[in-house]
This record gives C-alpha cells, sequence and structure tokens, in this order.
C-alpha cells in the first residue's frame, strides 16, 4: 500500500484495483453533487432514486443517510410513506448532529448544500468554499462513505441553448469542480418532463434520462438509453 507523501514510478503499479462504487460514477470517499433550481422537483427525483432500481444513479443496494436540513419529518413523511424501498435501507436524519452515525451508511445526501453551511461559510467565497469541501472530503474519507450533495443554481442563468449549465450553480464553483460527479435536473414543462443529465463524471459514462409525472406526481422512467463517452471500467 502506498503511503501518503511517498513518490511512486509506473513499475510500482503491478495490478488493477476495482473502483468500489457506491453509486453510479461515484466511490467511497468522495463527494458527488446534484443540483437544479428551486422547485424543478429534486425531492421527488430523490424519491424516485430511493424506490426504482433502474434510474440512473442506481447500482447496487446500498444504505443511505438522507439528511433532511430544510424539510421536517411531516414534510419528509408526506412524500416519502409508504415506499417500496429497493436498498437494504434508508433512514432519514434532520441536522447534522446524525453525523456520529454517518460510518454506519455507503451514501449520506446532504439536502442542501447552503443549509450545510449554516452560514458558517461564504458560499461566493473561493477560500471558504475550499475549507468547507476539505472538511467534508475528509470525513467522506474518514467514515468510508460517500456524500451527495444538493444545490441549487441561480434564478436566472441559462447557458447558450437556454438550458441549466454547471455555471449556473450558486455561489463560488469550487464544489462543482471538485465534485467527481455532477448530475443536473432540468424541467420540459410543455411536455411535464423531468431531464436528469449526468454534466460530469471521471470514470463512467455519460447518461441521461427523462422522467414523466404521474397522476400520483410520482416519477416514471420514459428514457434511459442515450449514452456516450468513454467506459473507464
Amino acid at each position: 500500500m502506498i503511503k501518503k507523501g511517498e513518490i511512486i514510478s509506473c513499475l510500482d503499479i503491478k495490478e488493477k484495483i476495482p473502483y468500489d462504487f457506491v453509486i453510479y460514477g461515484l466511490q467511497r470517499g468522495e463527494i458527488g453533487l446534484l443540483y437544479g433550481q428551486g422547485g424543478i422537483g429534486k425531492g421527488f427525483f430523490l424519491k424516485h432514486f430511493f424506490t426504482n432500481k433502474n434510474n440512473l444513479l442506481y447500482e447496487k443496494p446500498i444504505n443511505i443517510l438522507y439528511l433532511s436540513l430544510e424539510d421536517d419529518y411531516v414534510s419528509i413523511s408526506n412524500v416519502f410513506n409508504n415506499l417500496e424501498i429497493v436498498h437494504n435501507n434508508v433512514h432519514f436524519g434532520f441536522d447534522l448532529e446524525t453525523e456520529k452515525y454517518w460510518k454506519l451508511y455507503d451514501l449520506v445526501i446532504i439536502d442542501t448544500w447552503s443549509r450545510y453551511l449554516r452560514g458558517e461559510y461564504d458560499e461566493n467565497s473561493s477560500k471558504e468554499m475550499g475549507q468547507a469541501y476539505e472538511q467534508l472530503i475528509n470525513k467522506a474519507k474518514n467514515y468510508n462513505c460517500a456524500f451527495l450533495i444538493v444545490a441549487h443554481t441561480n434564478k436566472g442563468g441559462r447557458n447558450k441553448d437556454k438550458e441549466r449549465s454547471i455555471n449556473d450553480l450558486r455561489g463560488s464553483s469550487l464544489l462543482s469542480d471538485n465534485a467527481r460527479l455532477v448530475v443536473a435536473l432540468s424541467n420540459d414543462k410543455d411536455e411535464n418532463k423531468l431531464i436528469c443529465k449526468t454534466v460530469k463524471i471521471n470514470r463512467k459514462k455519460i447518461k441521461e434520462q427523462k422522467f414523466r409525472r404521474t397522476n400520483t406526481g410520482d416519477l416514471e422512467i420514459i428514457s434511459d438509453n442515450s449514452y456516450k463517452g468513454r467506459n473507464y471500467e
């Protein structure tokens, strides 16, 4: 095992160590990012993530802690009640005091990034965002879990095709620059679709899925066959 601070040569690399993905493209000890504008349906997408084994991010049964820092128990129970969970275990937390349990989970979803910062860091400061990121990545490594951070975009920003882009994220871009997986949610109001697209990934293929809202407000997959890019497996 190579120790921190050591230098290795190509000759030292004698075997391929398999990736340990928690969800699609995100390993233990890493941070991923899910972003979209307010009210677009991030909560419903996460409900779909918990309940449908065919969604974009799902790879295997995992233990999940969904840390809801914006909604209380009543809101969560109304959205997530009567779920047929396809993962081994899904728990819900409502404050950062749950950190003592994070080591028990494969994935900790933090909803949202701004609430996690608790006003202790300035979102627009690259320096302070660097400190917050280092704090969180150290926790991911110490607890041997992955984090999926839920974040908001600015209200107005659009790219040249009038679509949301990674540059629309609120505050400093440091989080998106350093995240190993970035997933964007956008809305097609004309066709009542929610579009989930991988916009940054390092060791898997780019994926895109489209969902349609059902009469109950849930999401159903209507396409999941759009792939491009290299596959590093």
